[in-house]
């Protein structure tokens, strides 16, 4: 797997991480904080754009483990937070928002190089 820092990722990450954090201190919800937005950003940030390659150059044999980074970075990684820190999760209104987010990211990180 190799990651890649382009400017065009890095900015567009930052950006939305920016978007993230804000939202965590606007809303108030029970499960949006700065630690899970940063958690799941960053794995997103790791992932997204090589998952969205597996898939589109479809090798099925690596599909295992898209479907493992894609799990981590939209509800492993909220779960284990808010199992952590005792907050209250709202898990059918999250993971698929949380979903299409990620595979946006990885779409625009994918064809934006």
């Amino acid at each position: 797997m190799k990651i890649r820092l382009t400017k065009w990722k890095i900015g567009t990450f930052a950006l939305g991480l920016g978007w993230l954090i804000w939202g965590a201190f606007y809303y108030q919800f029970t499960d949006w904080d700065v630690g899970v937005s940063i958690l799941m950003a960053g794995v997103t940030f790791l992932t997204a754009d090589w998952c969205i390659d597996v898939l589109m150059r479809r090798q099925w044999r690596k599909l295992p483990l898209v479907i493992f980074f894609a799990w981590l970075a939209v509800d492993g990684v909220y779960v284990a937070w808010h199992t952590f820190a005792g907050n209250a999760m709202l898990r059918g209104d999250q993971w698929p928002t949380s979903l299409c987010l990620y595979l946006l990211c990885g779409f625009i990180w994918r064809l934006g190089e």
